[in-house]
């Protein structure tokens, strides 16, 4: 997939977010250490996009302003050409961004095994995209050596929701 492609099937700008949200809490749940992937809801543009020294440096750029009805990619993007008959690789690194797209719960099950070498409780995985409050089953189930006490901290911070009692 190219940049294109990913922009054209994102969803929107709440959807994202809690998908986003979802990748983040499953990533503290299963890995606990240093996660794939991560979300904070108080970040914004900042030195992350740079390298040190000041120079711009991303994989692949998509945005979506409040009003706008779809993601944008820059326009005239040049992709390199495939190399070879089976290189069937994004060119712009974007297909890092496919987990986003419909049916994440089926794409973390798929990447928590390849990844982490785990078997993942798929229902557990469809709670916690559901946006579902994190409780001490589905935890337990995902990673029994984790409590919801333990991940409250980082799970609050994300913006995800949490059980009470």
């Amino acid at each position: 997939m190219t940049a294109y492609e990913i922009a054209a099937e994102l969803p929107s700008i709440d959807v994202l977010r809690d998908r986003c949200k979802a990748l983040a809490v499953l990533e503290c749940v299963v890995d606990g250490g240093e996660p794939y992937y991560a979300y904070d809801r108080a970040w914004g543009a900042e030195p992350a996009f740079g390298d040190g020294e000041g120079q711009f440096v991303a994989t692949a750029v998509l945005w979506r302003l409040t009003g706008d009805d779809r993601w944008h990619a820059g326009e005239g993007i040049a992709f390199p050409a495939p190399r070879g008959p089976y290189d069937d690789t994004d060119p712009d690194g974007s297909g890092l961004l496919e987990i986003l797209l419909d049916d994440i719960a089926e794409r973390y099950v798929a990447f928590a095994e390849d990844y982490y070498d785990v078997e993942l409780d798929p229902t557990a995985v469809e709670r916690i995209v559901a946006q579902l409050p994190l409780t001490g089953p589905v935890v337990q189930a995902l990673n029994p050596a984790v409590t919801v006490a333990g991940l409250h901290e980082a799970v609050t911070a994300i913006g995800y929701p949490v059980a009470t009692a």
